[in-house]
């Protein structure tokens, strides 16, 4: 489904008899051409719907053209009179880097900055009143015409030539914070974990203070929870994948995570405690993967719906350097960076949607390459890491 928005003057249904007749205007302009366009597109076998922000009153004006232009694979601008709010969101959607398929009446005159822009379509009165027909047709097969070349379009006019389509920085599917704290709320955080819906992966070197950080939730007698493990395993027994991936104590790149120069003046003090705290940190998420197995079986008696074993993976790295903490969901990812020169607590994050998969394999958008990696490491170490599971149940029990 391709997504064609509207940019165009409103007009007021209760105002002036000139913003009357505007908004009347608009109206026609809407069922005499933009809908027939709309079917002509569909009948050439290509799913447009063309949506203007008036159809979204559960937010505000400012959001929903906003998110309309973000989300658009087209754009038509409407050039029909002299209106401060189509020049701003047709700048808008230039910023965004998109090629505006204008609509102009004809009685209307260009202003002097846009008046060798060139007119996708052009509408009358006559062809809005039905006497004339001719004109009207001709009208919705060449704006059906751009709409189609537009969203089949490859290649995208940018300002530099390297950025493709799939890694748009001004469409603000990303923004880069200079503290994790300014990032997100606690209860950010918690909302990003419940509104996944397939995947969760989080990872750091112990994720042990983790565990510290409030994550409000609601538990399904009505409680009010804060545990993160408690939110994971609720995801986990919705059908979520929950991964956690941390440390193994024997991960030679340990030492390029040791805060402050004390550690780095006695190296095997440091290593020693690091090493102590991801034991002591493995130790606390395979009690919540024991957890999940048990519920999973509780599950299985009281509904017959059997959840996969690996619904919850605990992933032990025992090789590679991670270079940054992650939390990373189906939808969305939050990102802190690590610098081998920096202090631990980096305080460059990173927040990044999903914009679905890349059309360009050798430059896709930062979230996918995240995942790819995070992916990597759990093929990686994933044997290994059920082993070392296994050989913890075996000491609990003994």
């Amino acid at each position: 489904m391709y997504r064609c928005f509207v940019i165009s003057p409103f007009g007021n249904p209760h105002g002036t008899p000139e913003a009357r007749d505007l908004h009347a205007e608009m109206r026609k302009l809407r069922t005499q051409v933009f809908e027939p366009a709309e079917k002509r597109c569909r009948e050439r076998g290509y799913a447009v719907t063309i949506a203007t922000n008036e159809e979204e009153r559960s937010i505000t004006i400012l959001t929903s053209t906003l998110r309309g232009i973000q989300d658009a694979d087209a754009i038509i601008g409407v050039l029909t009179a002299d209106r401060p709010n189509v020049y701003l969101e047709i700048g808008w959607a230039s910023s965004f880097w998109h090629k505006i398929i204008y609509v102009q009446r004809r009685d209307y005159v260009l202003p002097a900055d846009i008046n060798n822009a060139k007119i996708g379509a052009y509408y009358s009165h006559e062809q809005l009143d039905g006497s004339d027909e001719p004109g009207r047709l001709e009208a919705i097969d060449r704006l059906a015409t751009r709409i189609i070349e537009e969203v089949t379009r490859q290649e995208r006019d940018m300002p530099f030539e390297h950025f493709k389509d799939t890694t748009r920085l001004s469409v603000g599917s990303s923004q880069l914070f200079n503290r994790f704290s300014r990032a997100v709320t606690p209860a950010d955080w918690s909302r990003m974990l419940q509104k996944a819906e397939s995947e969760i992966i989080i990872a750091s070197s112990k994720l042990r203070d983790i565990r510290k950080h409030p994550f409000p939730h609601q538990m399904p007698d009505g409680q009010d929870g804060t545990a993160l493990t408690s939110l994971l395993l609720l995801k986990a027994l919705e059908g979520v994948k929950v991964t956690v991936i941390i440390y193994h104590p024997d991960n030679p790149t340990l030492r390029y995570l040791l805060k402050g120069e004390d550690a780095r003046a006695d190296i095997d003090s440091a290593l020693a405690e690091a090493r102590t705290n991801i034991e002591s940190s493995f130790g606390l998420w395979c009690q919540f993967v024991s957890g999940f197995r048990q519920s999973r079986q509780a599950t299985l008696s009281q509904t017959g719906r059997e959840l996969p074993l690996d619904n919850v993976k605990l992933i032990q790295m025992r090789e590679r350097f991670l270079p940054f903490r992650v939390t990373l969901t189906d939808k969305q990812a939050l990102i802190t960076f690590r610098f081998f020169t920096e202090s631990y607590n980096s305080g460059l994050c990173l927040v990044t949607n999903n914009g679905g998969p890349g059309a360009d394999e050798w430059n896709l958008p930062i979230y996918q390459m995240v995942r790819n990696d995070l992916r990597m490491l759990v093929e990686e170490n994933q044997e290994a890491s059920e082993q070392s599971y296994r050989e913890w149940e075996e000491r609990r029990r003994a």
